[in-house]
């Protein structure tokens, strides 16, 4: 009867203790976030939850992002069963805006128990966001392009996240498809940024060509940015513009000869009168004298 005695009290407080642990892992359960399923395009809205059991009403659910607290929708306390316990489901959700400065963002759940318990999640918001590059194509020179002249064709798709993008550069009536891919940059805000070029030689038939460049991204829409490539012929004169540019020419020179002779001239017969004038003057004045003298 003893033993049977002691083995009831053994198994009482084995009861007691387990109920005790049982009741200590509701009231420390770890709260769970739970994100949208797939990735969310930066410049949208995406929907958050934030989850727990507990053996208590008296609890408070805080959001925050970077460490700043943040607006959430209605918690939502609703009994359950755990074990034969009578516990509580926590829910709380909210929604957020997403941008591209957001790879690096961090979001938190936080619950608080009676005032002194606090238990917290993490959630990474990159996990769930995608950036879509933007994209540059130019010529290097730009068009038009002289004829048979080499021309570099560089495509830039910067800013992109995750780094899942395989970007193509390539001429329409091109053989070859690919372009050297220079190395892809980290960007400080967590994005990605990759450059790609293409030697062309601007020939005759390449006039006026489209040059494309395009960006696959898992599961996505492909990206596609089109340029031509314009080509201009050098400038040659002609044999008639050349009889005619030797023709204007000798008129010019001509003109200019007939000028210098006029200007010529005229100086000569301003000497020749200046020097009858005063051959004339001075006639004028032996006359008077000896018109004064025989008076």
């Amino acid at each position: 009867m003893a033993a049977l005695r002691s083995f009831k009290i053994i198994y009482g407080l084995l009861q007691l203790l387990l109920l005790l642990l049982l009741q200590d892992l509701v009231e420390s359960s770890q709260p769970q976030i739970h994100g949208p399923q797939g990735r969310i395009t930066a410049g949208s809205w995406a929907s958050f939850q934030c989850s727990a059991s507990e053996s208590s009403k008296d609890i408070h659910v805080n959001w925050m992002k970077n460490g700043e607290r943040i607006p959430s929708n209605q918690t939502k306390i609703s009994p359950t069963e755990f074990k034969g316990e009578g516990t509580y489901r926590v829910t709380s959700s909210m929604e957020i805006l997403l941008g591209q400065g957001d790879v690096k963002s961090q979001l938190s759940c936080q619950m608080h128990h009676n005032s002194t318990q606090k238990f917290s999640e993490k959630f990474r918001l990159g996990d769930v966001l995608r950036v879509p590059p933007k994209m540059r194509l130019a010529t290097i020179p730009p068009s038009p392009i002289q004829l048979n002249a080499r021309v570099m064709v560089a495509c830039h798709a910067e800013s992109f996240y995750p780094n899942d993008a395989k970007v193509e550069l390539f001429a329409k009536n091109a053989s070859s498809r690919t372009g050297t891919v220079s190395s892809r940059i980290s960007n400080r805000d967590g994005t990605f940024s990759i450059k790609i070029y293409l030697e062309v030689l601007a020939t005759k038939g390449r006039n006026s060509s489209l040059i494309h460049c395009q960006v696959q991204r898992d599961s996505q829409p492909l990206l596609i940015e089109t340029t031509s490539l314009f080509i201009t012929r050098p400038l040659k004169i002609s044999e008639n513009s050349q009889e005619q540019s030797i023709i204007f020419l000798c008129i010019a020179l001509f003109l200019s000869r007939v000028a210098i002779l006029l200007f010529i001239s005229c100086l000569f017969l301003t000497k020749v009168f200046g020097r009858k004038r005063t051959k004339s003057r001075s006639i004028t004045s032996q006359e008077v004298r000896q018109s004064g003298t025989s008076s």
